[in-house]
């Protein structure tokens, strides 16, 4: 059954499906391009092609979901001047879009940076002080500072850098994402808490 269908996702579900049939189905998909950033387990499997689209294909029993999105549209923006925006570094790209921004909080995808690089951005928030309660994977970076702000960074895959999700106390959350290949400069001003929400 076809569970959306729009200009942006879609996303199938079908029953049925024996392991042979979804290994067929994943070998498909991945001479059509969709090897880039994978994750794969045992039950599902996650990637790009060289456009920018993503595919997620989970199997589970003999059930089958298989979702394609469209890359995200990218344009320039100004990295905002709130408490939020003085707090976090500022990325050198100005390729991106922003999902809200508000004085204490905001959330912004921002384009050219490379796995490296979201690697390198992880260390310069750890030496900036937000290595309190840390939580560090392969992808995801959370942590607090000492005064009480988190932060979540996050690398999303097809250069997607990362995702930072922010708040002090109660208050505010914000998230940055980076994609493609352009380095992050680190504003040396800044105190915050990173985590994942």
């Amino acid at each position: 059954s076809i569970l959306i269908n729009s200009e942006e996702e879609l996303c199938v579900s079908l029953e049925k499906i024996m392991d042979e049939q979804y290994n067929k189905y994943l070998n498909q998909c991945m001479e059509r391009g969709f090897t880039v950033d994978t994750k794969k387990s045992s039950y599902s499997y996650d990637a790009f092609n060289s456009e920018g689209y993503s595919l997620n294909l989970s199997h589970i029993g003999d059930n089958m979901t298989v979702t394609v999105k469209a890359p995200m549209k990218l344009g320039t923006i100004t990295w905002p001047t709130g408490t939020a925006g003085y707090l976090l570094p500022e990325p050198l790209s100005t390729t991106g879009k922003f999902s809200y921004e508000h004085d204490a909080s905001f959330c912004v995808y921002v384009g050219d940076t490379s796995k490296e690089e979201y690697d390198e951005y992880v260390t310069d928030c750890s030496d900036y002080g937000f290595d309190i309660d840390y939580d560090k994977g392969e992808n995801y970076y959370k942590a607090y500072n000492e005064d009480g702000y988190y932060l979540s960074l996050s690398y999303e895959g097809n250069n997607i850098m990362l995702k930072i999700h922010f708040s002090s106390g109660i208050a505010a959350r914000s998230c940055l994402s980076v994609k493609n290949d352009e380095k992050i400069i680190v504003n040396k001003r800044m105190i915050w808490r990173c985590k994942n929400f």
